[in-house]
C-alpha cells in the first residue's frame, strides 16, 4: 500500500495542497490523509476514491493497484478490450478516423454527457 500512498502524497503536492487541505475535499482529517500516505490505511472508501478520482482526473486504477498497466505496449487495445469490453474496439475504431478537430469535439461531448446524471 505504500506505493499508492506514495502516489497519493505526489499528486497532492503537485496540487500544492497540505494533508488539511485534501482531508477538506475528501471529507476526512489531516490524520486519515496522513495514514494513507503512510500506507496505514490499506484501502480507500468508495465515496473517497471517487473523490480522489475527480480531484486528480484520473482512473481509480491508479490508487487500486500496485502495479498500474504499461499501455505503451503494442497490446493496448487487446488489454482495454478485454476490461471494457467490444464497444471499446468500435469506439477507437470510429476514432481514428477523426481529425484532430473531430477528436477535440468528442471529448467535449463525453465532458457534457459526463455531468448529466442520466448518462452516468
Amino acid at each position: 500500500m505504500l506505493v499508492i500512498g506514495e502516489r497519493l502524497k505526489r499528486l497532492r503536492i503537485s496540487k500544492g495542497l497540505t494533508q488539511e487541505e485534501l482531508g477538506e475535499i475528501l471529507g476526512v482529517t489531516k490524520g486519515a490523509i496522513q495514514k494513507y500516505e503512510s500506507g496505514q490505511i490499506q484501502n480507500f472508501k468508495l465515496d473517497t476514491l471517487r473523490k480522489l478520482s475527480e480531484l486528480f482526473k484520473i482512473s481509480p486504477v491508479y490508487f487500486i493497484f500496485d502495479r498500474v498497466p504499461d499501455l505503451t505496449t503494442d497490446n493496448v487495445k487487446d488489454y482495454l478490450n478485454s476490461h471494457f469490453g467490444q464497444w471499446f474496439s468500435t469506439f477507437t475504431t470510429q476514432l481514428d478516423m477523426l481529425n484532430e478537430t473531430g477528436k477535440r469535439k468528442v471529448i467535449e461531448y463525453c465532458d457534457d454527457l459526463s455531468r448529466i446524471d442520466k448518462y452516468k
